[in-house]
């Protein structure tokens, strides 16, 4: 059976075990591996920052946030915007250098990476260069909370050092810097509204252009392919988008009760919904797992509405991946009623069920009445 590279490259994204999949400079390379387009993600900053780096009065930018906020991947959309090249980008350098005029940008594309007798000089030339207003260098960094502070104070104790130290302590706790003369600011992408995010991250997925390689699949001739089933109720084809709101509206609440999603962890959630199944490797479906699950009677099993909760995972992993275990906290499935149990076991014969049945089983036959639903009700 024909695989679709785009399925392969979207596993890379799902939770699959392995250390290294969700970094930018792994996807950078998968996509030239398998020549795919890249998934255009929200990056809510990004017009702010080309918009500063190329202003007479611009400054330097820290972007911090936890692993998987995106920082990374601000840092190169602003550097592509700029008129950096991809190729230098992935020439694997964890220092970018670039011309603007009479400027140099200098991107730093994650300070925890850099030892400490590279992130000592290089934060104490960029605490006189913020300090002085022509100086011909600005600066855009991306650290993680938990180092930012770190390196920065390890790295002097000398005026200038210990004045931006401030600042950025300023920027953090009360979102200002509290002096003027220091030309720094600061965006904390953990602050970014996951709500919002994962509608557009679900846009960015199902409408990508790879979807385009499933036109001549042999899986669409008179079957069903749970892999396309999943993106189509993702899109909303057929409820109007009410699953897709409803996702929404979960992962809001969960956001109001403190459970941050990094759009990393939005990625995951929305591949293992689309790509989701038991008995997939890793969980998730391959265009080769199609026609074998169809043929076992097993398709069902990659519903996406238990894909949502990491249902295709086994229950110690999902409680282990984030989103699934911030999900989980609402504990949805995990509780019934004698009349929910009457409406699912008798509903298609019992009178007073028999509506309700139709409008949330019946009507489903992918998901929902399919052959082992009804053997199970016999």
């Amino acid at each position: 059976m024909p695989t679709n590279n785009w399925i392969r490259f979207l596993r890379n994204y799902g939770p699959i075990p392995t250390n290294d999949n969700m970094y930018d400079e792994t996807i950078q390379r998968a996509l030239a591996r398998l020549k795919m387009q890249p998934i255009e993600l929200p990056a809510q900053h990004l017009a702010w920052l080309v918009d500063n780096f190329r202003s007479d009065e611009c400054q330097s930018i820290i972007l911090t946030g936890t692993a998987g906020d995106g920082k990374t991947y601000h840092c190169r959309r602003v550097w592509l915007e700029l008129g950096g090249t991809i190729e230098d980008w992935n020439a694997g350098e964890k220092i970018q250098r670039l011309s603007l005029g009479s400027r140099q940008l200098i991107v730093v594309k994650d300070l925890s990476e850099l030892r400490s007798d590279e992130s000592k000089p290089l934060i104490e030339q960029m605490a006189w260069d913020v300090a002085d207003p022509n100086s011909p260098r600005v600066y855009l960094m991306a650290a993680n909370h938990g180092q930012l502070l770190e390196k920065m104070k390890t790295a002097g104790s000398d005026k200038t050092t210990s004045a931006l130290v401030a600042v950025v302590e300023n920027l953090l706790v009360v979102g200002r810097s509290g002096n003027s003369a220091i030309k720094l600011d600061l965006r904390d992408l953990s602050r970014s509204a996951a709500a919002v995010m994962i509608d557009q991250v679900i846009e960015a997925v199902t409408l990508h252009p790879g979807w385009d390689g499933c036109a001549d699949c042999p899986a669409l001739n008179g079957a069903t392919c749970p892999i396309r089933e999943n993106r189509e109720r993702l899109i909303g084809t057929h409820d109007n988008g009410l699953f897709r709101r409803r996702l929404g509206n979960l992962v809001e609440a969960s956001e109001q009760n403190g459970g941050h999603f990094t759009i990393r962890q939005v990625l995951s959630l929305v591949t293992n919904i689309i790509l989701g199944h038991p008995d997939a490797r890793d969980g998730l479906m391959a265009c080769t797992d199609v026609l074998e699950l169809a043929a076992a009677g097993t398709a069902e099993r990659a519903s996406p509405y238990r894909n949502v909760f990491g249902g295709n995972l086994k229950p110690s992993r999902a409680e282990r991946t984030e989103p699934f275990r911030k999900l989980n906290l609402f504990g949805i499935g995990s509780e019934t009623s004698n009349k929910v149990d009457n409406m699912l076991v008798y509903g298609v014969d019992d009178p007073a069920l028999v509506e309700t049945y139709r409008t949330l089983v019946q009507t489903d036959q992918v998901y929902g009445e399919t052959p082992a639903y009804k053997r199970a009700q016999q």
